[in-house]
């Protein structure tokens, strides 16, 4: 049973903003498969199979698939490929032309598809079996991800002839079809969106044997990771379905048929499908034009027009040729009209003519209600910041454009983006390409610590070899996954001849801090940690102790201190790695002000007695503690029990209810105001 998401996918987006190491994108997630948006021809209609004369969705009621085909992915710009290959290009079909399907044609090779003459003129490229088979791949998970996102069907095209220059067969280009085939089922197969067309056009000489060769092993990988409809071309570029149809046959296997309007009326050549209807199979008309078979001139519409009433009555499913900007009429779009992603785009007479039908129908199908799109916004923890939309949303038309901006409590930072966005700038700039959003800002109270959750590369973090007994010590400091990873190159003789740490602490005396962290070593070894005043070994240090590291990541905690000495504005934390050459990996990194010291491990007693300094004041009524105070942005509480150990913090507002959560017993309070001064100090007492 397939179930429909409410959220629409995900947008695309546009804009990276770069800070230091710091960025943030929209990246969005697909959803998983079986998910599709509301109003979508997936969630409509599910997964599609052959059943009889025709193909039919999960209710067994037929479906007609109308949309448009990209052209040649290896084209344009030399090395790039066809740029239209986009998320831009398939929400602007979705949204605007309300299609069903959109088919990604991959090239086997340069030479496949073209003489010489015209690959120079076009400025084609090399295809997945010729050259570029990364570049090839990446196209086709472009147009495929941008599809499942906003529930369409997608036809992965191995678009091949099957030939050399001498139309002679080249099965290498089968061989490659198969290993490309296998990566996009394995990656893909699952989604019900996915239709798999192993062969493009086979040229007139192409036998049905030499066609089911060809084809043969391109299903094999396929069937090992997907049962969805596979569709077969035929002898004379896919114009004879019939002679392929009794030959490559199975479960959920169609068969394609192409024309061109103007060269192949439907009074002459609609018989070669009827021949496959009557025989009780399904047919696919992967591929037509209103213009001649060259596809440079002649849109028929007259011709186009009977074709399309004819497949319809008949419910077969049309891909039209094609989505480009040469200077031919069966390419849709005026020459550089609208950019390659953003649009708008001027259409040609052949594109308002498709456009026109495709809208109408599908329209009339139901597809794609939704006329506004919704960015959805939220922070985790609530506390620790807050997230804000400009505008604020959370309704947006198509192709409006958004900002998201994290903007953290005192003692937090942002650590990631979560959702359908990435990366940990503090704003992202955002652009609705047909598709809703749901992104989240994820928090982090790290205290005096920045980017101890390694989220934002080694930012804030510096490596010191100190050469103390060894000049010769290195190592390196990287991120590896949400850690700081430390390549040891060469050791030195102890701990202090490599370090790696963060200066600019403020600690102040009188105060007692405790750090925590989590730690692990590619084998045994002992880190000696150190709070102090410089990165040096010979620095006065606050805190210091040798800790015993293991391969298992090992959680640090309650390494508290008093600050005795004065207070300063340039602390240092540091790990000091060396004297053994085993990699050190080091996450959640904290260190945080738990309350005044009196030179024992308790809360200073007298804390308890000092006086409300503001208006903000706590009362007890029915039994209840309640914080009671002015409105003020910004405002925090911190609750200490009497270990002067912070358990809990939060945005401080009037009537805040202080006891969830708690557990029974004495606990300070403080209250600090939008610019960090503590105007409340208070004993609070919980009891149940």
């Amino acid at each position: 049973m397939k179930r429909s998401l409410t959220v629409l996918g995900a947008a695309v987006l546009v804009s990276v903003a770069m800070v230091g190491s710091a960025f943030a994108q929209i990246s969005p997630q697909l959803p998983a498969p079986g998910e599709a948006p509301a109003g979508s021809p997936v969630a409509k209609h599910g997964k599609l199979k052959t059943s009889g004369k025709n193909i039919v969705g999960e209710d067994n009621n037929p479906v007609v698939l109308r949309g448009m085909s990209m052209y040649w992915a290896g084209l344009r710009p030399e090395g790039s490929g066809n740029p239209y290959f986009n998320d831009g290009v398939v929400g602007w079909l979705a949204h605007d032309w309300k299609a069903s399907v959109v088919r990604a044609a991959i090239p086997a090779a340069k030479t496949d598809h073209m003489d010489d003459n015209n690959a120079a003129y076009r400025g084609s490229t090399n295809g997945y079996a010729d050259g570029d088979s990364a570049l090839m791949i990446g196209k086709a998970k472009a147009v495929v991800e941008a599809a499942i996102r906003r529930g369409m069907y997608v036809i992965v095209d191995w678009h091949s002839h099957n030939r050399h220059k001498d139309g002679s067969p080249n099965p290498n280009y089968s061989a490659k079809g198969a290993e490309f085939m296998g990566t996009m089922a394995k990656l893909y197969g699952k989604y019900p969106n996915v239709l798999f067309e192993p062969f493009n056009e086979p040229v007139a000489n192409a036998s049905t044997d030499e066609i089911k060769n060809y084809v043969t092993p391109m299903i094999t990988e396929i069937r090992k990771y997907s049962e969805n409809i596979i569709v077969v071309g035929s002898p004379s570029f896919s114009i004879r379905p019939g002679d392929i149809m009794n030959v490559v046959t199975g479960t959920n296997i169609a068969y394609s048929f192409h024309f061109y309007a103007h060269s192949h009326s439907k009074g002459s050549y609609s018989g070669n499908v009827a021949a496959v209807l009557n025989a009780g199979k399904a047919v696919l008309v992967t591929e037509f034009g209103t213009t001649d078979y060259s596809g440079a001139k002649n849109h028929n519409a007259g011709n186009a027009n009977e074709w399309i009433t004819y497949l319809e009555g008949e419910k077969v499913g049309w891909v039209n040729w094609s989505i480009y900007d040469f200077d031919e009429e069966s390419m849709i779009l005026a020459m550089q009209s609208g950019g390659t992603s953003g649009g708008p785009w001027t259409l040609k007479p052949a594109g308002t003519w498709v456009k026109g039908h495709i809208l109408d129908k599908n329209t009339t199908a139901g597809y794609y209600p939704s006329s506004t799109y919704s960015v959805t916004a939220s922070a985790s923890p609530s506390e620790g910041g807050t997230v804000a939309l400009s505008p604020a949303g959370p309704s947006y038309a198509y192709n409006a454009t958004f900002t998201a901006t994290a903007t953290p409590k005192d003692g937090w930072e942002l650590k990631k983006w979560t959702g359908d966005a990435y990366g940990s700038d503090a704003k992202i700039e955002g652009k609705i390409v047909g598709v809703n959003l749901k992104i989240g800002a994820s928090f982090y109270n790290g205290g005096l610590i920045k980017n101890g959750h390694f989220t934002s590369g080694t930012l804030n973090w510096a490596r010191y070899q100190n050469g103390l007994t060894d000049p010769g010590a290195s190592a390196s400091i990287s991120q590896v996954d949400t850690t700081l990873g430390v390549t040891i190159n060469s050791p030195g003789v102890v701990a202090a001849d490599i370090s790696v740490y963060q200066q600019g602490l403020k600690l102040n005396k009188d105060r007692r801090y405790e750090l925590s962290f989590e730690a692990k070593a590619a084998s045994a070894r002992k880190m000696t940690v150190r709070v102090s005043a410089g990165r040096a070994a010979t620095s006065a240090t606050y805190l210091k102790y040798d800790e015993d590291l293991t391969t298992s990541m090992k959680k640090v905690t309650g390494k508290a201190f008093n600050m005795t000495a004065a207070s300063t504005t340039d602390g240092y934390l540091v790990f000091d790695v060396g004297g053994t050459k085993s990699n050190v990996f080091i996450t959640n990194v904290k260190l945080v002000d738990i309350g005044p010291s009196d030179g024992s491990t308790n809360v200073a007693h007298s804390a308890f007695s000092k006086p409300a300094v503001t208006s903000w004041s706590v009362s007890n009524i029915g039994g209840a503690t309640r914080l009671n105070g002015p409105s003020e942005a910004g405002a925090a509480l911190y609750l200490y029990d009497t270990r002067g150990k912070m358990v809990k913090s939060m945005a401080a507002v009037n009537g805040l209810s202080l006891g969830a959560g708690l557990s029974a017993g004495n606990y300070l309070l403080v209250v600090k105001n939008s610019s960090g001064a503590e105007v409340l100090r208070s004993k609070v007492v919980m009891t149940r």
